[in-house]
């Protein structure tokens, strides 16, 4: 199901019915979600398609609202809600805030504990960002301590 989605998706966008030429390409997802309400995947698979569009765009405050809308509004399609947490998961590494990072890595494996291979993803996930940033996660985590104690001391 999620395959033909994404077809009919990657299809029309292409130019196969896409429409007005010059459409906003947020709009034309929008559009191609309302043409086809028999297939119940489609408006998540296009929440997270819109994601991207901002993200791509630099536009990262919507591509996390829609990102995080895939989460609210569509809780029955745990495939588009994976990827969602996952590109949520890497915006946060990429704006150098791995407590986020983690954050959303740990929801997916909450979130899909039921599902071993999106564990796994889930896990290594966590794995990576913990060796990339022990550094950093160590080093705030002393700072937290020091200041703490001189707080203390006051």
């Amino acid at each position: 199901m999620i395959e033909a989605a994404r077809q009919i998706a990657g299809l029309m966008l292409d130019g196969g019915t896409a429409g007005v030429e010059g459409e906003d390409p947020v709009e034309q997802l929008e559009r191609i979600a309302r043409s086809f309400p028999d297939l119940p995947m489609l408006p998540a698979l296009v929440r997270v398609r819109v994601g991207d569009l901002h993200r791509q765009a630099g536009r990262r405050d919507l591509a996390v609202r829609a990102y995080r809308d895939v989460e609210r509004d569509h809780p029955n399609e745990p495939e588009m809600i994976v990827e969602a947490l996952m590109n949520l998961s890497v915006m946060a590494e990429e704006d150098k805030d791995p407590s986020q990072a983690l954050d959303h890595a740990n929801e997916l494996l909450e979130r899909c504990a039921d599902q071993p291979g999106v564990c796994q993803r889930a896990r290594r996930r966590i794995s990576s960002l913990a060796r990339t940033y022990a550094e950093d996660l160590t080093l705030r985590g002393e700072k937290k301590i020091e200041d703490e104690r001189k707080d203390r001391n006051y």
